[in-house]
Parts: C-alpha cells; sequence; structure tokens
C-alpha cells in the first residue's frame, strides 16, 4: 500500500474513535452498563462494573499479528476498522489467527456514511466454532453486505468537505 494511503487513513482515526465513542454511548442508553469511556490516541477503554474492554481504532488493516499485539494482556478487546474492500480481504487472509486469538475478541467493520447499515460485527472464535471452512467467505459476504463499502480516499473527501 502506497505511503500516502497509509498517512491518509491514519488521518482518520479521530473520527473513527469518535463515531464509535458515540455509537457505544448510544447503545448503552438504555441499560447504562458502561462505567467510564477513555479515549487516548488509537485505543478506547470501556470500563464496566465487571471488566475492562480495549478497543483499538485501525482505519487500514495490517496484518492480524501487527493488529492484536497490543491485546495480549486484555480478555475483552476489539478492533474497529473501516468497512473497505481491502480490510475485509485483510481479515479474511488472517481469518485463522482472528479466529484462535481470544474467545472475547470483536471486529466491528464500519462505514458511517453507508446508506444501509453503518456497521457489522463478528467475534471471530464463536464465528469459527459454527462455520464450516468452505463456507467461511460466502458467509462472510453476506454479513459485510449489509454495509455499503467505502475507501479511505472516499472518506478522507467527505470528511474534508464537512469541515470546510
Amino acid at each position: 500500500m502506497p505511503v500516502e494511503t497509509i498517512q491518509e487513513a491514519d488521518r482518520l482515526t479521530p473520527h473513527l474513535a469518535q463515531w464509535m465513542e458515540r455509537y457505544l454511548k448510544n447503545k448503552d442508553l438504555i441499560h447504562k452498563r458502561i462505567k467510564q469511556i477513555a479515549v487516548s490516541g488509537d485505543t478506547l477503554t470501556l470500563t464496566y462494573a465487571d471488566r475492562t474492554t480495549s478497543i483499538r481504532i485501525i482505519p487500514q488493516l495490517p496484518t492480524a499479528q501487527q493488529a492484536l499485539i497490543p491485546f495480549a494482556s486484555a480478555t475483552h478487546c476489539s478492533i474497529v476498522t473501516y468497512n473497505t474492500q481491502e480490510n475485509f480481504e485483510a481479515f479474511v487472509r488472517d481469518w485463522e489467527t482472528y479466529a484462535k486469538f481470544k474467545r472475547h475478541f470483536s471486529i466491528y467493520f464500519v462505514n458511517p456514511f453507508s446508506k444501509q447499515d453503518k456497521l457489522w460485527v463478528l467475534f471471530p472464535s464463536s464465528h469459527h466454532a459454527i462455520t464450516e471452512p468452505a463456507a467461511l467467505k460466502p458467509g462472510l459476504i453476506t454479513i459485510a453486505s449489509t454495509v455499503d463499502y467505502t475507501t479511505i480516499s472516499e472518506l478522507s473527501t467527505i470528511l474534508a468537505e464537512e469541515t470546510a
């Protein structure tokens, strides 16, 4: 991937972090289980009465090994990334690593500007346990199709227009 695209994706981290924070707060409005959300760089830390969840914001997925390093000591953890074709393909390519990582690991694919749903989420360990290997990619494509794909360039353009 060209350096410009990686830098462009990195500039989208604050937007994705803010969007995810709002999403989580809205999702928790009724149950009020989240005690605190702390934002530090590319990480959201959610504190509940009985656990802490670490969420890493990664606009453009690297290899699974690189993405999962910060979660070595976390029990509950998630990655939030944009719903791009490249991220989907990277996720499928590294499926085995994600699926075998941790039981309480999830990944969110987000497109805040989608005309359909805005995100889809998957717990790879659980999904791996119930899915036949031959059905994996077609099943993931079906789930992913509920959210429009986007590109890093498209997101950069939309956000530049919003802030202009």
